[in-house]
């Protein structure tokens, strides 16, 4: 399984019983799977079971999809259907309302009629021979496009998240370069500061290298560079993993920016506080790219 993206857009049709069924589903971005299908009264039975096969397919991301049916035959007799209690809470409103504002008149029939969701047609029935088999091939015909949509845009972004792990890549090893000179740099300041003072280091400079030897503990970042390449290491190997890994990127994230964090802190270096801001930026740049990824 490739990276995948998040987003994507995918249509299809089936035709079966008279009718033609048309399906199309969007997704977007989100931590957990989140499925909802917008379907006529009547075949909202076989919800349950569109959104199974859905579930299948998908892992993460919020996918909304729409289901509507089509007669092949426009001559073709339908089930008219009055929704009466819809109807009564309209007239029971509209009254109200007249009230309320001073208008005269009442709400006749032909009003009521054409407001929305009084009045409908049913070009199919749940039970008519075939129609769930032709609602899910509707499906999943729209489903394919959607993940070959999402496919494409993933393996876009694996590039750029690749190219985003390099560079990053490169600045720990700058890091890394740099290290071990920070603490002789160090001791090069100190002895300078303490000429500057007109102290004589005779026999002092065993002193000056137990202060050398504490600093370069305190600033020690090798752990911390292990553990970064570790990660970035571990990033390259998802993007050819077979199973979704967008939370696990997410996670890696975290820690790379919690282990940079303490680079940063611990190391009172110019160039390296500087490969630590590029290093920021970069990682910021691959979490956005990882937040849409399934």
């Amino acid at each position: 399984m490739s990276l995948r993206s998040m987003t994507g857009f995918g249509s299809g049709r089936a035709r079966g019983g008279g009718v033609r069924i048309e399906v199309e589903l969007s997704a977007t971005n989100r931590k957990q799977l989140d499925i909802s299908l917008s379907l006529p009264p009547q075949l909202r039975v076989f919800e349950a079971r569109l959104v199974k096969v859905m579930a299948a397919e998908i892992r993460r991301g919020r996918v909304n999809g729409e289901v509507r049916v089509v007669l092949e035959d426009p001559t073709a007799a339908g089930v008219v259907v009055v929704n009466t209690a819809l109807a009564a809470e309209y007239v029971r409103r509209l009254r109200a309302a007249g009230r309320s504002l001073g208008v005269t008149g009442d709400v006749d029939l032909r009003m009521v009629a054409s407001l929305p969701g009084v009045v409908a047609m049913e070009s199919v029935k749940p039970e008519q021979e075939g129609i769930e088999d032709v609602v899910e091939q509707a499906l999943r015909r729209a489903l394919r496009a959607l993940v070959r949509m999402r496919i494409e845009e993933g393996r876009a972004m694996s590039r750029q998240i690749r190219a985003l792990i390099e560079d990053m890549g490169t600045r720990v090893e700058r890091i890394a370069k740099r290290a071990p000179q920070v603490a002789r740099k160090y001791r090069k300041l100190l002895r300078e500061r303490i000429s500057r003072l007109g102290v004589e280091l005779d026999g002092r400079d065993a002193q000056i290298e137990r202060e050398v030897v504490f600093f370069a503990e305190r600033s020690d970042i090798s752990e911390e560079l292990v553990r970064l390449r570790s990660h970035l290491s571990q990033a390259v190997r998802k993007l050819s993993a077979k199973d979704p890994v967008g939370r696990t990127l997410d996670f890696l994230a975290q820690e790379m920016y919690r282990e940079i964090n303490t680079i940063g802190s611990k190391v009172g270096d110019g160039m390296i506080a500087r490969e630590v801001v590029e290093f920021k930026a970069e990682l910021e740049k691959f979490r956005e790219q990882v937040q849409n990824v399934e």
